[in-house]
């Protein structure tokens, strides 16, 4: 993997919708290029690309978010686990870590009645030893800066108010969620409707941050990062030591999500690393920008390559 390798995913990750020509453009190499590149990037495993697709703010679109801790009652049942999870339709996310969980899940729903039946249908059949549940108020999705160098920010928050979508923009929303490069003319066919319309309802829901994004989701591993789950419970009580954090959580590259939870661990982040003091200089200078830290726990990530944005 080489130079030009990373320039691809750098600019794929800030949109995972350019087409071949205009990567190559960016790169400066042709489209042949390009497509060579991609498809031999395919063959490697672990593919270095996971899941690129449309990005959607949940809570514009009236759906609440939850991080869901798992853990089996029997060790050999976990990959089976794992596949039917996938499955769900409520699934933003799946990491297979270890310890104290099995799995740590994003699930989205509307309504508290509807993730309880949804967490149900996921529980039927199987051995939960423990499972435990946080209600996300705040989700940053950031770049991997530490390898395309790339800052950017996707935010969603619980303070957002939900925007009013008519049937037409939910079926927009639906075909972009299957094919996330799919031609605004193949949509505008398949619903009968005209491309220009087509056009400006993506670009309305993309200026009122209803899409905020069409991303490629890096997997680190083949580039020989390490990837852990932090969570902690920050107490923060001055506007001072507040400042001090988010600077800190915004300026270190090997940050790839933030979350802020409701319940006592009010906080959590996916760091990714290539050292074991890397992640001891980052945990001290955590502690030094936040005094009060408490009940911080480090669970290693196996896999985590399922990102599905939830449209209901």
């Amino acid at each position: 993997m080489d130079k030009f390798d990373i320039k691809i995913l750098k600019d794929l990750e800030k949109n995972a919708r350019l087409s071949s020509p205009r990567l190559g453009k960016a790169v400066g190499r042709s489209q042949q290029f390009v497509d060579y590149r991609l498809n031999t990037l395919k063959t490697r495993k672990p593919w270095p690309i996971i899941t690129p697709q449309i990005i959607t703010n949940q809570f514009k679109l009236g759906l609440r978010s939850f991080l869901l801790f798992v853990k089996l009652e029997d060790p050999t049942k976990v990959f089976d686990f794992y596949k039917k999870a996938k499955k769900n339709s409520a699934v933003n996310w799946i990491i297979a870590t270890g310890y104290d969980w099995d799995f740590i899940i994003m699930i989205t729903k509307k309504d508290i009645e509807n993730l309880y039946s949804n967490i149900t249908q996921l529980f039927k059949g199987e051995k939960i030893f423990d499972f435990d549940m946080r209600e996300i108020v705040k989700h940053q999705m950031l770049s991997h800066s530490y390898l395309t160098k790339n800052k950017i920010t996707l935010e969603h928050t619980a303070l957002t108010a939900s925007s009013k979508l008519d049937p037409l923009d939910f079926k927009i929303l639906r075909e972009l969620k299957k094919t996330y490069n799919v031609k605004i003319t193949n949509i505008a066919s398949k619903l009968k409707v005209n491309y220009r319309t087509i056009a400006s309802r993506i670009k309305k829901m993309q200026e009122s941050k209803i899409i905020t994004g069409f991303r490629l989701f890096i997997n680190p591993k083949p580039f020989g990062y390490r990837s852990y789950f932090i969570k902690f419970t920050t107490n923060i009580k001055t506007d001072h030591e507040l400042d001090k954090f988010l600077k800190l959580l915004s300026e270190d590259e090997h940050i790839t999500d933030s979350f802020e939870f409701l319940g006592r661990f009010s906080n959590a982040i996916i760091y990714r690393y290539k050292s074991e003091g890397k992640t001891k200089e980052f945990l001290e200078k955590l502690r030094e920008a936040v005094p009060k830290l408490q009940d911080l726990s480090i669970f290693p990530m196996f896999d985590d390559s399922l990102y599905n944005s939830v449209i209901e």
